[in-house]
């Protein structure tokens, strides 16, 4: 589905849920709208509805910490610390691998895509296909190749996964040929390294209270299809910064208040509900440029 966000320029939608119940008055208004609102909408019904999702929320129980591992462990299970790609994606911090109870776990996400979940799903029917969907040994390969500026001097590249990223950069010696018939020229590289990340299903407890560090799609898909339990890397936080919450996440207050956002929630169609969000790229751009300064 498309709808213009400039003038002449179409651009597309994807599905999404969002925990409209804890959401402030303008962020649930672009969730419903698909945009931020302006001056010349007719927000008045929207508002009285995101009004029955906050009371929706308040007339929940309070929360009570509970520990949403299970025992319930498996040999794949048992394999899964020794794992060296695990072990440096984790390095520095105190985990283990585990069993959880996803009805258990809260969110700190205040939107889930949920385009693919079915598809992404397909293929879960056994405790084998369940691991691999969670902590799976094949990880996505960064896009192969890349734009070039004319001048040969820019790069671009994208993805529709959005963990492409910069991961370092780094400075080393070269030979280049400048053409077949000459000798090569030893020249400065500047290489900057472009990483897909590793995704692993994360669950980080801070303060006895449990939030999704990483797999909120998958995790959201297996409530869905009814899957309860399934296996992760359990991580205790020593600070509200190792829980790894990016910007535009729910706030400290939210999240360890009486009433936090549970994962199960965003199926919740009485504090949560579907609505639709543009669908993005994520692009790195690298761009060398030359001029002059005074010394």
């Amino acid at each position: 589905m498309e709808a213009p966000l400039i003038s002449g320029e179409p651009v597309a939608r994807r599905p999404a849920r969002a925990l409209m119940g804890w959401l402030n008055e303008p962020e649930a208004l672009s969730a419903m709208l698909g945009r931020a609102a302006t001056p010349a909408d007719d927000v008045a019904s929207l508002r009285s509805l995101h009004r029955a999702y906050q009371q929706a929320v308040q007339k929940l129980e309070p929360y009570e910490a509970e520990d949403p591992r299970v025992d319930l462990s498996t040999p794949e299970l048992a394999s899964v610390a020794s794992r060296p790609d695990i072990q440096s994606v984790l390095s520095g911090l105190t985990w283990k691998p585990a069993m959880v109870d996803l009805r258990k776990v809260l969110s700190f996400q205040k939107l889930i895509s949920i385009e693919g979940l079915d598809e992404r799903l397909s293929g879960v029917s056994d405790p084998v296909s369940l691991l691999d969907l969670c902590l799976p040994m094949q990880q996505s390969v960064p896009p192969l190749g890349a734009f070039s500026d004319p001048d040969g001097k820019g790069f671009t590249v994208s993805s529709v996964n959005p963990n492409l990223r910069i991961a370092a950069g780094q400075i080393s010696d070269a030979l280049v040929n400048p053409s077949p018939e000459l000798p090569p020229v030893k020249m400065q590289a500047i290489t900057i390294l472009v990483f897909m990340g590793m995704s692993f299903l994360q669950v980080v407890r801070y303060r006895d209270r449990s939030f999704i560090r990483d797999g909120y799609h998958r995790t959201a898909g297996l409530l869905k299809r009814q899957i309860f339990v399934a296996p992760c890397i359990f991580i205790e936080a020593q600070n509200f910064e190792q829980i790894s919450a990016p910007a535009g996440s729910f706030t400290y207050e939210t999240l360890f208040g009486d009433r936090p956002p549970m994962l199960s929630d965003f199926w919740d169609d009485a504090v949560s509900r579907d609505i639709e969000q543009v669908a993005v790229r994520k692009v790195v751009r690298v761009r060398g440029e030359e001029f002059v300064v005074p010394r």
